[in-house]
């Protein structure tokens, strides 16, 4: 798949050129995750180093409900019996609080789904959010590249500095992508990430991101999965969330909302940049789980 069309990566023709050409068949459910395969798993074990594991999940907290119109995205309720205690667990994983993975179902355009054929369908079961992912990692440390703490709000990272962060970094069809933009800083100096970011984007409000022609980088390089502590914001003339509809062009896994400061941090300590990242969700046949992903370098 070759970004090379002439067409501005993000656009609206260019992910529909994507759509209607589907890299894995129609009917497909695992998306950009066909790119991992055993030589992708073998990378990720010999990336392995000292063998220190590192959380990339945020604290599960409660936000407000997204779907229901009222509650808590997350909710735990411990019952005691006779015979002991049990546990009632309610998650809701889209939001912009918690750590999770999108699967290939997640995100329609004019009604369409990834995998189905171009009709007007509602998701169906998709194998992706239920499918383990272990491959190598390359971590992009966009705030180290611009000597900053962070990415600043309405100064989107864009495709070009990602190539220089990971310069010198090999990176191979079904490796996975780890994007550092700071929001562990930004949030500790009280910079307030909106819960609804469509609505703060609408007003005119910035707050920081990838741009859209990430997205090209990501189609050309063949990438099973991007991970990232902030999400795709527009660039240019384009409106957010263009990253985000690769879900419905090529079904790209997506990890939203990672904890990538103490990785980040690591790396910096160690000079490298990749490890082996382990992902397992539950096995809900759903548009996504949260997720407790593992870089182990």
């Amino acid at each position: 798949m070759i970004v090379g069309t002439g067409v501005p990566p993000g656009s609206d023709s260019w992910l529909a050129e994507l759509a209607a050409s589907p890299p894995f068949g129609e009917g497909d459910r695992l998306g950009s995750l066909n790119h991992l395969d055993a030589s992708a798993r073998r990378r990720a074990a010999a990336a392995i180093r000292s063998g220190e594991a590192i959380s990339l999940a945020r604290p599960l907290v409660a936000e407000p409900s997204l779907f229901d119109g009222g509650g808590e995205s997350v909710e735990l309720r411990t019952e005691v019996h006779a015979h002991g205690a049990r546990d009632r667990v309610r998650l809701e994983c889209h939001g912009a609080l918690n750590t999770h993975l999108d699967a290939p179902n997640h995100v329609s355009v004019d009604g369409t789904f990834y995998g189905e054929g171009g009709f007007s369908a509602a998701p169906t079961v998709s194998e992706g959010a239920a499918h383990g992912i272990f491959t190598r990692a390359v971590l992009a440390d966009l705030p180290a590249l611009r000597g900053t703490d962070w990415v600043a709000p309405g100064e989107p990272a864009t495709a070009a500095e990602l190539v220089a962060a990971v310069a010198g970094q090999p990176f191979e069809p079904g490796d996975a992508l780890l994007c550092y933009l700071g929001r562990d800083c930004y949030e500790a100096e009280g910079g307030d990430y909106p819960a609804d970011l469509a609505a703060a984007l609408s007003s005119g409000v910035a707050i920081p991101g990838i741009a859209p022609d990430v997205g090209g980088w990501l189609v050309e390089r063949r990438a099973s999965l991007i991970g990232w502590d902030f999400l795709d914001i527009p660039g240019g003339a384009l409106p957010p969330l263009r990253v985000h509809r690769l879900i419905r062009a090529i079904g790209l896994a997506v990890l939203d909302h990672c904890e990538l400061g103490r990785a980040a941090k690591r790396c910096r300590e160690t000079g490298a940049a990749t490890g082996a990242l382990v992902v397992a969700p539950l096995a809900t046949g759903g548009t996504g789980s949260m997720v407790n992903p593992l870089l182990v370098l």
